[in-house]
């Protein structure tokens, strides 16, 4: 039986072990997402400031074509299709999905070798929209009480692609690196578990961590960062909300992340 991780004054404890399910390689499809693997030991931190760390493009209507739902026997899920980049994910039929426009766009903050060219949101508040999800973006995220997520994938060129590192994919799009983080502001930042990835020609890491202002409510973010540099592509998947939120919806963010596949 799998187990979940402990909580404690609504965010998630640290120290215990979590069963690792690895990714799996279903012949032609590389999983992004899977279970906790076993949570790093001791804590990380890092200097959180409240400040947007960077804003999206304008938000389009909500998602018209590759956007199906279906399950065994009912209608549990919606499958968010990108069939020209070979990828797709499924989050609950309860939350509501959006497309942000602006395909083709270099993201604000990022170099000119960095090219948005898919980027879909979705958001389980009762009033979803799509400025919900740019809590993510927020360092640290903007507290919001039910779960809100983002995938992006960028066409990544030059330089940047080149000197793309599992550190450097997890600073450039999270705005900190949770594992990598000074000593004298550990009580900022947790680390709740880390897997490294490494398939089919493709690197990266899931990790959730928590973090938080001095004197705010904790928030939990589960953060799936992975490059290909051979065909420049750059993904990110962020999930996250406030800790208490994350512990009461764990096992559907678990869920969203372990269905994430893209198909070589």
């Amino acid at each position: 039986m799998r187990q979940g991780p402990a909580w404690e004054g609504g965010r998630t404890d640290l120290g215990f072990d979590v069963p690792v399910k690895q990714a799996l390689a279903l012949r032609h499809h590389t999983v992004m997402g899977w279970e906790h693997d076993e949570a790093a030991g001791g804590r990380a931190g890092y200097r959180v400031r409240g400040v947007v760390r960077r804003r999206t493009s304008v938000v389009g209507a909500l998602v018209a074509v590759g956007v199906v739902a279906a399950a065994c026997g009912s209608n549990k899920f919606t499958y968010l299709d990108n069939g020209t980049e070979n990828t797709y994910i499924r989050v609950p039929t309860e939350w509501k999905v959006f497309t942000a426009e602006g395909g083709g766009s270099r993201p604000e903050a990022f170099p000119d070798s960095v090219e948005s060219v898919w980027h879909v949101a979705f958001d389980a508040n009762d009033q979803p929209s799509f400025e919900n999800t740019q809590a993510l973006d927020a360092l640290p995220p903007t507290s919001v009480d039910k779960p809100v997520g983002q995938l992006q994938i960028f066409n990544v060129q030059g330089n940047f692609n080149q000197e793309l590192s599992l550190t450097t994919a997890r600073s450039t799009a999270l705005g900190i690196d949770p594992l990598g983080v000074p000593d004298d502001v550990k009580d900022l930042v947790e680390i709740v578990s880390y897997t490294p990835i490494a398939q089919d020609g493709m690197q990266g890491s899931r990790v959730v961590y928590n973090l938080h202002n001095e004197g705010e409510d904790w928030q939990t973010v589960d953060a799936t960062t992975l490059f290909d540099q051979s065909r420049n592509r750059f993904y990110v998947l962020r999930i996250g909300c406030t800790s208490e939120c994350f512990k009461d919806h764990q096992d559907a963010i678990s869920e969203i992340a372990t269905s994430w596949k893209v198909v070589r």
